[in-house]
C-alpha cells in the first residue's frame, strides 16, 4: 500500500522538545507514524514520501542516515531521490548510493 500524503511535525525549538515525526496517510485512508528523526542530521519534505510504501519510506531514512554518518561524498541529504531499480542518488551532486 502506498503513501498518498505525508506531513512532518514541528521541528524542536529547545533541547528537550520532541523530535519531528513523519506521519503518512495511506491509500486506504489510514494515517500511520512512519518514523521520527534528528533534524540536525537529516531532513525531509512531505513530498518525498508520496508514492512510497512504508518500507520504502523507512529505507529512505536509512539511506539518509547512512549518508550522514559514513560519507563525505555528498553533503545534500535532503536531495536524495530514488531511482528505478531501488538505487538512490543525490539530485544536486549526482552521487549514487
Amino acid at each position: 500500500m502506498k503513501i498518498i500524503s505525508a506531513q512532518i511535525t514541528a521541528q524542536p525549538q529547545s533541547l528537550f522538545d520532541a523530535m519531528p515525526k513523519v506521519i503518512a496517510t495511506m491509500e486506504d485512508g489510514k494515517t500511520q507514524e512512519v518514523f521520527e528523526y534528528y533534524p540536525d542530521e537529516i531532513s525531509f519534505t512531505a513530498d518525498e514520501f508520496i508514492g512510497l510504501t512504508l518500507d520504502e519510506a523507512r529505507h529512505l531514512k536509512y539511506i539518509k542516515d547512512k549518508l550522514y554518518l559514513t560519507t563525505t561524498l555528498c553533503t545534500h541529504p535532503a536531495s536524495i531521490r530514488k531511482e528505478l531499480f531501488g538505487r538512490y542518488y543525490c539530485k544536486k551532486c549526482g552521487v549514487r548510493m
